[in-house]
C-alpha cells in the first residue's frame, strides 16, 4: 500500500474514531495467583492472555486499536550529528507484540532460580509466553513464561515471586521521507498482570511445603506394615 493510499484511508479512520472503543481489552493474568508446593519442587510461572478482538498485523491498519491512539510522532536520535529530530507518521505499515517481565526488586527470590521457557511454535506442548514475539496477530489462551528452581534452602513459608509478565506493542510506520518509524503503543507499563497501583493486592505465591525425611517415611511404612499385620492375625484367631 503506498502512502497516499495509507493517508488517504488514516483521515477516513480519524474522521470515523469517534464510534470505537478507545482500547482493547486485553488481559495477561496469572493462571494460578496461588497454590501449595512442596519444597524440592520446580514452579511454574503461566499466564493467560485475552482480548476483546483480534490485534495485530494481520487485523490490518489500525491492528485492532483506535486509530487516534496510535503514536503521531517519533523522536530519532541521530548519532552522525548528535542531535534528536521529531518526525510525523505519514502511514502505518505494522505492529510488534513484545511479550516480557518486570521484576521488583529481583525476578529470583531467596532460595529459587527463574529460567524462562522456549519452545518451538509448532511444539504441540506448552505454549510458551516468548513465542508471542512472532506472531502476526496476538494469540490467546494459557502460556507458560518459566519455571523458579528451588535450591533447597526454603522448607517451609509462603514465597512472594515478584515477576510480573507483561504485554507491550510498538507500531511501526514511516515519516513523508521515507525515514522508519518505530514507536510505543500501549499504557505506560504495557498490559501486565499485576499493575502498579495494584502491587499490593496482586502476586504470584506459593505455600511451601517441607518434604518428609526419609526417616519419617521408613517409619510411616513400617506404621502401615503394622496395621496390616494385626488386622490380618485379628482375622485368623476369628
Amino acid at each position: 500500500m503506498n502512502h497516499k493510499t495509507t493517508g488517504a484511508l488514516l483521515a477516513l479512520t480519524l474522521a470515523s474514531s469517534s464510534a470505537l472503543a478507545a482500547w482493547p481489552n486485553i488481559t495477561v493474568s496469572y493462571l494460578q495467583p496461588t497454590g501449595v508446593a512442596e519444597a524440592n519442587t520446580p514452579i511454574e510461572m503461566w499466564v493467560r492472555v485475552t482480548a476483546d478482538r483480534e490485534i495485530g498485523t494481520a487485523a490490518g491498519f489500525p491492528f485492532g486499536f483506535d486509530v487516534a491512539d496510535l503514536p503521531k510522532t517519533e523522536t530519532v536520535y541521530d548519532f552522525s550529528t548528535n542531535t534528536r529530530k521529531t518526525y510525523t507518521f505519514a502511514s502505518y505499515t505494522s505492529l510488534s507484540i513484545i511479550p516480557g517481565w518486570s521484576c521488583t526488586p529481583r525476578c529470583d527470590p531467596p532460595g529459587y532460580t527463574f529460567e524462562s521457557f522456549y519452545a518451538p511454535a509448532s511444539s504441540t506442548g506448552p505454549r510458551a509466553f516468548t513465542n508471542l514475539a512472532g506472531s502476526e496477530r496476538l494469540l490467546t489462551g494459557d502460556f507458560l513464561v518459566g519455571s523458579f528452581t528451588p535450591d533447597g534452602s526454603v522448607t517451609s513459608g509462603t514465597v512472594t515471586f515478584s515477576l510480573v509478565p507483561a504485554l507491550n506493542f510498538n507500531v511501526q510506520g514511516v515519516a513523508t521521507d521515507g525515514t522508519q518509524l518505530n514507536a510505543y503503543l500501549g499504557p505506560a507499563n504495557g498490559f501486565n498482570a499485576c499493575p502498579y497501583d495494584q502491587r499490593d493486592t496482586c502476586s504470584f505465591t506459593r505455600t511451601i511445603t517441607s518434604v518428609p525425611e526419609p526417616s519419617s517415611l521408613w517409619l510411616w511404612g513400617l506404621g502401615v506394615i503394622g496395621v496390616g499385620a494385626a488386622r490380618r492375625l485379628g482375622g485368623r484367631r476369628v
